[in-house]
């Protein structure tokens, strides 16, 4: 799954990945973003690609909020586009979210170690959304698939890139559902991690610290 990122690109970066879409003014480099914070998102317009304000855990209709939005923070690309919650959402309203990488935790006899995820330049996550409802913002989730052999000793899934040549027909809503799935097939860029502090376990931090390397703890053999 994928349970934290960080967007820190400029507004140039975006407006460039985004076809010169408008950045909203309260826009700042994140280095935390959680499931149910607010974080950008691009959609599909008649006009080209918008950046929206959406909050991570998608809220269904008919589910409760504060359920939903924690619960549907991922979706499985293999098993989006035939079940519910993501059925809907997977047929007509399909965003990309835009990171400068991921987090991902490896197991070890020590608790948990947190590894970040990037490639060389902007990454582009699949994402499905819903619309918000008595003021809300929109929510979305990040689509998953299984890792390539480089991270699967770190996770066994990470997130759907798409890639430049692909995201005008992820956004598009004529799009049709077997070019959808070359989309989520298709190889992402090569990715590279390393490991940074368990501080990123606390929602609350939120610095270009949180994605430095820092050592490997050693681990020894448990008796």
């Amino acid at each position: 799954m994928c349970g934290r990122y960080g967007l820190a690109l400029s507004e140039e970066e975006l407006r460039e990945l985004f076809e010169g879409a408008d950045v909203p003014a309260a826009y700042q480099p994140r280095y935390n973003i959680a499931p149910t914070q607010e974080a950008l998102v691009a959609r599909g317009t008649e006009a080209g690609p918008e950046l929206v304000w959406a909050r991570w855990g998608l809220i269904p209709y008919g589910e409760d909020a504060v359920r939903a939005g924690a619960r549907h923070i991922n979706a499985r690309s293999e098993t989006a586009a035939a079940r519910w919650p993501f059925r809907d959402a997977f047929a007509r309203r399909r965003c990309l979210v835009p990171a400068s990488g991921f987090y991902e935790w490896r197991a070890s006899a020590g608790g948990k170690l947190p590894y970040w995820i990037q490639a060389a330049g902007p990454l582009t996550l699949a994402g499905l959304w819903e619309p918000g409802r008595g003021g809300d913002p929109p929510s979305f989730t990040i689509l998953t698939r299984d890792a390539p052999a480089g991270l699967a000793h770190i996770h066994d899934r990470v997130p759907v890139v798409v890639a430049p040549e692909w995201r005008r027909a992820w956004l598009d809503n004529p799009t049709p559902a077997g070019e959808l799935q070359t989309v989520m097939r298709d190889l992402p860029p090569p990715l590279r991690a390393h490991p940074v502090s368990r501080r990123v376990n606390r929602a609350g931090e939120d610095d270009p610290a949180l994605v430095e390397p820092v050592d490997e703890p050693l681990e020894l053999p448990l008796e």
